[in-house]
């Protein structure tokens, strides 16, 4: 490209046609020579997927240009408390959040399209909890889906508990981080009355949902990638669900 020359004397405030020059330029120096537009990859653009599809890569991003990915998994479900009698409680443990993963791709490593995996979170019924789901950015990063809180039914004995599920993983990133675990549930005897379902776990883009009051169902994971918390039933109770876990994101840098 050519370049225009220009100059400022000390203490002066440039012209907008000095400036316009510069933005032209991005730099130049006494011997004509200089740094081209676009030689220097700078943020261009955000891109926020919350729902599976495809990336295409931007005319702009090629050579020096890349792009900055980050994936988190969905979270897993609450677990459900079962039916009660007189002389029984049910709580369930809180689901874990989904995975991280963080990583710097360069264009040249990049095809003319990726294929964007956000992973669902998981479900959550009177009967059932499941696993929240894998995100990934083609084959460069992924992150799995955080596992479903367990269900506990106790009796008058008291002193039962049970562990929440376990966050999900983060792989072949550059940063690699593991979802929240979520919490322990756990009854006492049936003559106090007490019980409490586990809270829900935390990811990288989300707080912990924390755990609801007996005989209630469990609270949904919170955004993006939470893990929900559990339900509670104290004696001669329904059933309850658990709360259904955050579906996870996938967040795309561009810079070019």
């Amino acid at each position: 490209m050519a370049y225009q020359a220009w100059s400022v004397v000390f203490g002066e405030q440039p012209s907008a046609s000095k400036w316009n020059i510069l933005g032209t330029n991005d730099a130049s120096f006494n011997d004509g020579s200089g740094i081209a537009n676009g030689a220097i990859a700078r943020l261009r653009n955000i891109q926020y997927y919350t729902a599976s599809t495809t990336w295409n890569k931007p005319a702009g991003l090629v050579s020096n240009g890349f792009v900055i990915v980050e994936v988190v998994g969905g979270g897993g479900a609450g677990a459900y408390s079962q039916a009660t009698s007189g002389t029984q409680h049910s709580v369930g443990s809180g689901g874990g959040a989904g995975g991280y993963s963080r990583k710097k791709i360069a264009a040249g490593s990049l095809g003319s399209s990726e294929t964007v995996t956000v992973g669902a979170g998981g479900t959550a019924s009177s009967s059932t909890a499941n696993a929240g789901g894998s995100s990934s950015f083609g084959s460069h990063a992924s992150a799995t889906g955080g596992s479903a809180g367990t269900s506990l039914l106790g009796t008058n004995a008291g002193g039962y508990f049970v562990t929440g599920g376990a966050g999900g993983a983060g792989s072949s990133g550059d940063l690699n981080i593991d979802g929240g675990g979520g919490g322990m549930a756990q009854t006492f005897t049936t003559t106090n009355n007490v019980c409490a379902a586990g809270f829900g776990g935390a990811s990288m883009y989300s707080n912990s949902r924390k755990n609801t009051a007996a005989n209630s169902s469990g609270g949904a994971g919170l955004r993006y990638g939470g893990g929900g918390s559990g339900a509670a039933s104290s004696v001669s109770n329904g059933a309850q669900s658990g709360g259904a876990g955050a579906a996870g994101i996938v967040i795309v840098y561009e810079y070019y």
